[in-house]
């Protein structure tokens, strides 16, 4: 049978929420909880929603059977000791936050008492905050068990969720428009799950970080620099030129095994240059598909190695891939022709 529950929904200030931890009436460390896990810039982030009034979750408080005043924290315990800890003056906003300032003011790297100091303003903005919290009565461990498994079976973001909100509107409907391409929807066929983690997305972003900086990684750190790149104008993308790739790319790529995320940049970048050779897309298509044989026979290990061992969106491995595979054309991936063993 399932455990019932009694439960209000209430709104406290940030005050009545730092009264109590300062008070120890807040018991964050209830067995079932996670240590503090929460990273600087998770932190700053929230505190930076809160200056603008962005609705955060309810907090889930426990009635402590001792005290009027005492609770459990069920689940909140990231956001109370951020929280508190900012009124506290343990860390200052960081740098790294996507967005960094307040009415036209940065405010990274400025602690609590530095940022009311300097902007008084947002100290009330701050402690009059309002937090949904629903209050709990007394529970037992199996319910309290029940309640903190059931509220915590969300999806976490992946850096990739973050990506049409970097990029904004205007350059996320011109990707739209390249995601849904025929290569995309026809060649590779993405997955609904990778398509819902915008993985198509990502992809064209991992090729344009090869195509504008050369030999890089492609991890999640370089495409959502790269993307903040594209928004502020520091890199210009030809979506012109972007298209006509595909089109060749579909004119000659057959559906296969190999055209997996792993591959599928490099894939576009040595495509990139084979049309700048004049070679025909076919013909590259052939060219791409024999050298996959190969790979998946066990006759190229070095590509193979450099997909799987020490992590495939490193920069070193990423560059072994597009060496390997440019040897199609005749070069290296800084356009040297590579000559026979002998020359």
């Amino acid at each position: 049978m399932l455990p019932m529950f009694d439960s209000n929904l209430k709104t406290y200030s940030i005050s009545w929420l730092e009264e109590r931890f300062n008070n120890d009436n807040l018991n964050t460390e209830i067995s079932i909880q996670r240590q503090a896990v929460w990273n600087h810039l998770y932190q700053s982030n929230l505190i930076m929603s809160i200056l603008h009034y962005v609705p955060i979750p309810s907090l889930w408080f426990e009635k402590k059977k001792s005290g009027r005043n005492n609770y459990n924290v069920i689940d909140g315990k990231q956001r109370t000791l951020t929280i508190c800890s900012f009124l506290n003056d343990q860390f200052p906003l960081s740098n790294k936050m996507q967005f960094k300032t307040i009415e036209g003011d940065d405010i990274t790297g400025l602690t609590c008492s530095e940022l009311f100091a300097k902007h008084e303003y947002l100290w009330h903005r701050l402690k009059d905050y309002q937090l949904s919290i629903a209050v709990i009565d007394p529970m037992t461990a199996e319910q309290r068990e029940f309640l903190f498994f059931m509220g915590n079976q969300s999806v976490p973001l992946g850096t990739t969720n973050f990506l049409p909100v970097i990029l904004g509107e205007f350059y996320m409907q011109q990707f739209v428009s390249a995601c849904r391409h025929s290569l995309f929807t026809n060649t590779i066929k993405m997955t609904k799950t990778a398509l819902n983690r915008r993985i198509d997305l990502k992809l064209l972003i991992q090729y344009l970080i090869l195509k504008h900086r050369g030999g890089s990684g492609l991890g999640g750190a370089e495409v959502l620099n790269f993307a903040n790149q594209i928004r502020s104008g520091e890199t210009t993308i030809s979506f012109v030129e972007l298209k006509e790739l595909m089109d060749y790319l579909y004119m000659g790529l057959k559906k296969g095994n190999y055209l997996k995320a792993v591959n599928i940049p490099v894939v576009m970048s040595v495509g990139q240059r084979a049309m700048e050779l004049n070679v025909d897309a076919k013909t590259f298509g052939e060219k791409v598909e024999h050298f996959f044989m190969e790979v998946e026979a066990g006759s190229n290990i070095d590509y193979t190695e450099a997909g799987l061992k020490g992590g495939s969106s490193k920069k070193a491995n990423v560059q072994a891939r597009l060496d390997n595979l440019m040897k199609i054309l005749g070069e290296d991936s800084r356009g040297q022709l590579i000559l026979p063993a002998g020359r």
